[in-house]
């Protein structure tokens, strides 16, 4: 993440030169995003002695992260110089969650394929370009959350809460980005809110991830929540209920859904789906993938250090 202020442009002469010259038959920047770190990742597992974590270091020239109380954001690469070779310093906000400092990190690995390829902007003064944020964000996916990895733990899990947070905590990134990854690869279709009671008792959404993003969403039926944050520690309710929300102009949107909602601290997490939600496969049926020798290691393992 640059720290530089984004620009409004959209399509941008460094995206598309970078497509242009990655050594792969496509005119989707995000295939050729993702060629990329499916390479690193590979060459990062095949470097010796050096664990993957060093190895993903040197094979982009980036010395080990440096962390700064004062950084103004999330993250940023600092070249060394002129020139790809001449390497980079990575700055890493202090006392963020280990979750995001880690999605961070892997987004300006990403930052330095651009460096690479199309050194004559990265290395000239330029405002952040909107694009390539957007691909470093899928490059950080896909190096912490690797496509067939994620397809292949997700086969025959329950569509719920419990499924969610394993998979996060598996592979070591935070709940919205395991759900944004399950959602861009089809693997989920679902939505997930988060509630924060009031002082008045009633629940606000603080944030909706997949569907319309829109900060008056409500429960048609408000005794759900309610039943919800009663709850047991670690319960949680499902079922079906209409939700809605009135837009800037005045009209009303209102849709049913089946819903997962469990109380968590001082939060209410809920999964919507507009189709009942799947169950686990049962074991008898339930397909075995089986890692093979020859298989990377998950995206928990690549870049453990990051703390």
């Amino acid at each position: 993440m640059s720290c530089r202020r984004a620009s409004s442009e959209s399509a941008s002469e460094l995206v598309r030169l970078f497509v242009e010259r990655s050594p792969v038959d496509t005119q989707d920047p995000l295939e050729s995003m993702c060629f990329h770190v499916r390479k690193l990742r590979a060459d990062a597992t095949r470097a010796g002695s050096k664990p993957p974590f060093e190895a993903v270091l040197h094979l982009r020239h980036i010395d080990d992260p440096e962390y700064d109380d004062g950084l103004s954001c999330d993250g940023c690469l600092v070249p060394k110089g002129r020139a790809y070779a001449d390497g980079f310093r990575m700055l890493l906000r202090s006392g963020a969650p280990r979750a995001r400092t880690r999605f961070t990190f892997a987004h300006e690995i990403c930052h330095s394929f651009f460096y690479e390829i199309v050194p004559e902007i990265k290395f000239s003064e330029h405002s952040t370009d909107d694009e390539e944020e957007r691909l470093c964000n899928t490059g950080a996916a896909e190096l912490l959350m690797p496509a067939d990895s994620i397809q292949r733990d997700a086969d025959g899990r329950a569509m719920s809460l419990s499924t969610l947070t394993s998979l996060a905590s598996e592979y070591g990134v935070s709940v919205d980005a395991m759900l944004t990854r399950l959602r861009g690869l089809r693997i989920w279709s679902c939505e997930l809110t988060v509630w924060h009671r009031l002082t008045n008792g009633r629940f606000a959404c603080d944030r909706k991830l997949g569907g319309i993003n829109h900060p008056g969403w409500q429960w048609l039926d408000p005794s759900v929540l309610e039943g919800v944050w009663n709850e047991p520690k670690a319960h949680s309710q499902s079922g079906r209920v209409f939700v809605s929300f009135t837009d800037d102009q005045g009209r009303d949107y209102s849709t049913l859904v089946y819903y997962e909602a469990q109380r968590r601290g001082g939060a209410v997490f809920a999964l919507w789906s507009r189709r009942k939600m799947p169950k686990a496969a049962s074991p008898l049926f339930r397909k075995q993938a089986r890692r093979s020798k020859s298989d990377p290691p998950s995206g928990s393992g690549l870049l453990d250090r990051v703390s």
